[in-house]
Parts: C-alpha cells; structure tokens; sequence
C-alpha cells in the first residue's frame, strides 16, 4: 500500500512539472535589447515581438490540442509538445540567423499551445473530487512556480549573454522523462465510454470567459501600470516594482496551493470573496502611501485573482458530457487574448472614462470589480436559495 501511494504521488509530480512550463516563454524578454543590437539591421519591432510571438501561437494552437490529441493519442501529444519546446528553444543557441530565431519563437508557442490544454485533461480523468481540485490548483501553483524557476536561471545565466539564458530549456529533458515514464496515457471521454458523445458549451461558461477576459485585463494593468504609479506618486521605484510583482506571484502560488482546500471550505462564496479582496486591495492599492503596502497588496492581488483561475478550469473539467477539453481550451485563449490586448484595453478604459493618473485608473478597476463581486454574490445567494426550495 506504501508503494502504491508513493508511486501515485509521483505520477501526481510528474504531471505537475509539465506545469512548470506553461509560462517559460519569457526567457529572452530581459534580453531584447542585447539581441536588437546584435542585429542592428532588423527593425525593433520585430525584435520585441519576440516576446509575444509564444504567447500568441499557444493561443492558435490550444484549440486544435485535443483534436491532434485524438488522433496521435494524448500521452504522444504531450510528449511531441514537449519536443518542440525543448528544439525550439535551444535552437538559437547554435544560429546566427534572425529568421530561424523568429521561427523558433513561433515554434516554441506552438509547442506550448499542444500540451498545456491537455494537463488538464489528464487530471480530470486520472483524479476525481477533493483530489481533482487539489490538481487543479496545484497545476495553477506550478505554473507560478515555474515563472519564478525560469526568471531566477535567466538572472544567472544572463551575464554570459542573451544565449546562454536559453540553456535554461534544457530543465524540459527531466520533466519530459518524468512524464514518459510515471504518467499514464488517457483516452477521450466520449472513446471511454463507448460512444460518441455530443459536446456543447453553455452560456453560462460563456459569461465565465468574457468575465476571465475582463478581470485578466484588471490584473495585467497592475503589473503594466505598477512602476508609473510609484513615480507618479513618489511611493517607489522601479526596484520596488520587481520586488511587488514577485511578491504578486507568490500570491498567485499559494493561491493555487490552497485552492482545494478553500473549495472545500467556502464552496459557492468562493468566487464572491475572492472578488471582494481584489477589489479592496486594487482601492488600498490607489490610496497607497509607503511601500510596504503597494508590497502586502500586490501579493493578495496575486492571492485573489489566482483563486478564479483554478475555479474556472475546475468548473470546465467538472463535466461529463466530453466538453471539458473545449471548455479548457476556450479558457486559455481568453486568458491570452486578454493578456495580449491588456495595454490596448487600459488605454481605452482611460480614453473613455477621462482618467488622467494610475490612481484613477485602480479606483476605477476597483469600483467595477466590487459590482462583479456583488452580483457574484446575488447569484451565489439566489442559487443556493432555488436549491433549498427544491429540496
């Protein structure tokens, strides 16, 4: 029985590590100014869009996952994700061309965008209940995790130059071992059951995704607007702002952490809490003045936020009906399309209201966050209400 558990716990880390890549596009963004005067003749546009070109292949790509998945098989799908981030980025190291460097960059995405729907595939069918949501939300924290992993051999290696920060891929030769040899493979739903099952996507889950695109735009502005906001207000500096956002993705970690056991214990009012502290902590945040608090409040902005990503991805693969790989892959386009437009969309909200100062802009998020928490809680209430009468 003893061996039994430890085995199951290392199928859980193996498939956990897997998780630990989903964010590690961001390698050579400290690095973009080095590599733009390594090829003075190529515009700078081109350049930067090396740290977006990832994030916006996984995009493309996440919704296909499951169908090459279906084919080739999951584990096989995974593994082949897994190859082509490990090629794509090690790649660069051993060219000079910019060509196969920006390829690389649209590969690397590509290969993201193959594994990371289906992480989640594999813990709805390998664990159920408590220990289903205990996946998700530790999923959630590895990612976290690996953000932070990948940002501290960047710190390293980068005295060597913007190449050598690429070594930091060669971590994908464990993880891919580890996958290979403890996960086991899954199939389809609808092919487990026995027969072809109908998938369809509620407007409800719909609501959910366009409240993810909104709220991720909320956070993303924090990290965008932090460093102005110290200056503007004399708080801090931009030291200050890297030291506020890594406390931010500490948050976001324990968050994931702690997400199976605050589902447990606040079940529905999850969602509405969550949103009451981000929209307290987005109103203290613009009120701040000493930087110890900017530093308390971007961490439980990470702490609240995180606690709906694990939610939504629990409630998309919370389904028996085979739509939980659609509904994943619905999630993260959103959280990307969100991620991608976020500064467009700040600035839009700033056109359109006349704010003029970053303070405006937090209260502004804050006010519309603390009405998204209130009809979350009407809903909650109301929700819980019709049961009770049913029963």
């Amino acid at each position: 029985m003893r061996k039994e558990n430890m085995m199951r716990h290392i199928q859980k880390l193996s498939l956990l590590l897997v998780s630990l890549l989903v964010i590690s596009a961001g390698v050579l963004l400290p690095s973009l100014p080095e590599i733009s005067s390594q090829f003075p003749s190529v515009n700078p546009t081109l350049v930067e869009l090396l740290g977006t070109l990832p994030a916006l292949f996984t995009m493309l790509t996440v919704g296909f996952s499951p169908r090459i998945a279906r084919m080739v098989g999951y584990k096989h799908t995974v593994q082949i994700g897994l190859i082509v981030t490990l090629l794509s980025g090690l790649l660069p190291i051993f060219t000079s061309s910019f060509l196969l460097l920006f390829i690389s960059r649209v590969t690397f995405g590509i290969g993201v965008g193959l594994f990371n729907p289906l992480l989640f595939s594999f813990s709805s069918q390998l664990y159920q209940g408590k220990e289903f949501s205990n996946m998700i939300g530790f999923q959630s924290a590895f990612e976290g995790a690996g953000g932070i992993l990948t940002s501290f051999l960047v710190a390293y290696l980068v005295a060597g130059g913007w190449k050598h920060t690429l070594w930091t891929y060669l971590i994908i030769i464990p993880i891919f071992l580890f996958f290979s040899l403890f996960v086991p493979d899954i199939r389809p739903v609808e092919e487990a059951k026995g027969k072809e099952v109908k998938t369809s996507i509620d407007k409800g889950f719909i609501g959910y995704v366009l409240l993810l695109v909104i709220l991720i735009t909320v956070y993303m502005s924090v990290s965008i607007k932090l460093t102005e906001f110290l200056m503007e207000t004399g708080v801090g500096t931009a030291t200050d702002t890297g030291n506020a956002l890594a406390l931010m993705g500490l948050g976001a970690m324990l968050a994931g952490l702690l997400f199976g056991r605050n589902m447990q214990l606040f079940k529905d009012w999850l969602l509405p809490l969550a949103f009451s502290g981000l929209s307290a902590s987005l109103f203290l945040l613009a009120n701040s003045q000493q930087v110890w608090l900017v530093f308390l409040l971007n961490f439980t902005i990470g702490l609240c936020f995180r606690t709906f990503i694990p939610f939504l991805l629990n409630k998309a693969n919370q389904t028996s009906d085979g739509s939980g790989e659609k509904r994943t892959a619905l999630l993260l386009v959103a959280f990307n399309i969100g991620s991608a437009f976020a500064p467009i969309s700040i600035r839009l909200l700033q056109h359109l209201l006349s704010l003029q100062t970053v303070k405006d802009v937090y209260q502004a998020e804050a006010f519309f966050v603390l009405l998204i928490a209130v009809g979350a809680g009407l809903v909650t209430f109301y929700s819980r209400k019709n049961i009770h009468l049913a029963d």
